[in-house]
C-alpha cells in the first residue's frame, strides 16, 4: 500500500468515524457536504502551508461578544487542523495568499457560492433546533470544499460543542483525499 493510498484511508476512517462518534452522542451531525471537482490537497498547501490563512466569522449562536466569540473559533480552528501547518486568523499577515479565505457563518444554510461571493452579504437567520455552521474554503469567488454542521446546542464560545463542530468541519474542508485521482464522494451525504 502506498503512503498516499495510507494517508487517504487514515483521513476518510477519521472523517467515518467522527460523523459515527457524533451521530452517537446526538450532539455534533455533518448534514450538507460539498467538494468541487478540482480540489485536490495541493490547494490547501499552496493557500497556507507555512502562512496565515484568512478566516471570516459572521453569526454567533452564543450570548459572547462576536470578538470573543471569532476568537474562538479561530483558536478551534488552529487546534483541529490537520495537513500543512497554517495559522487561521481573522487578521491575516501579508504573508496570506490574498485570494485564499475560510468563511465560517454560523445560522441557518447558506449556499456555499453566495459565502465565497460576498459572505459579508449573505443574510444569516438563526438556525431551528440549535446551531449550524456553514464552513466554506473559498479560492476567490469559488468554494473549494464546504460543510455543514449542525448541533442540537452550542453553550459558550468555549464550550465543548463548538470544538467538535469546528473539529469536524476542518477534517471535511481540507481533505487529505486527491478527488480527481481517488474519485469524487457524494457530495450530499446524510450523517
Amino acid at each position: 500500500m502506498s503512503v498516499t493510498s495510507s494517508i487517504v484511508r487514515v483521513a476518510t476512517l477519521s472523517v467515518a468515524g467522527l460523523v459515527l462518534a457524533a451521530c452517537a452522542s446526538g450532539t455534533v451531525v455533518a448534514t450538507r457536504d460539498y467538494n468541487n471537482p478540482i480540489y485536490t490537497p495541493h490547494w490547501f498547501a499552496y493557500a497556507a502551508s507555512g502562512r496565515d490563512l484568512a478566516v471570516i466569522v459572521r453569526g454567533n449562536p452564543t450570548a459572547a461578544p462576536q470578538a470573543d466569540f471569532a476568537s474562538a473559533v479561530t483558536a478551534a480552528m488552529n487546534a483541529h487542523q490537520t495537513g500543512p501547518k497554517t495559522n487561521f486568523t481573522i487578521s491575516p499577515s501579508d504573508n496570506a495568499r490574498k485570494d485564499f479565505r475560510v468563511v465560517m457563518l454560523f445560522g441557518d444554510t447558506v449556499n456555499e457560492y453566495a459565502a465565497c461571493d460576498d459572505p459579508h452579504g449573505v443574510t444569516l437567520a438563526p438556525a431551528s433546533g440549535g446551531a449550524r455552521l456553514n464552513a466554506v474554503f473559498c479560492y476567490g469567488q469559488r468554494p473549494m470544499t464546504a460543510i455543514q454542521i449542525s448541533a442540537n446546542g452550542l453553550g459558550g464560545p468555549g464550550g465543548p460543542t463548538l470544538g467538535d463542530m469546528v473539529s469536524a468541519a476542518m477534517l471535511r474542508l481540507f481533505p487529505a483525499i486527491d478527488f480527481i485521482r481517488d474519485g469524487q464522494p457524494d457530495n450530499n451525504f446524510r450523517a
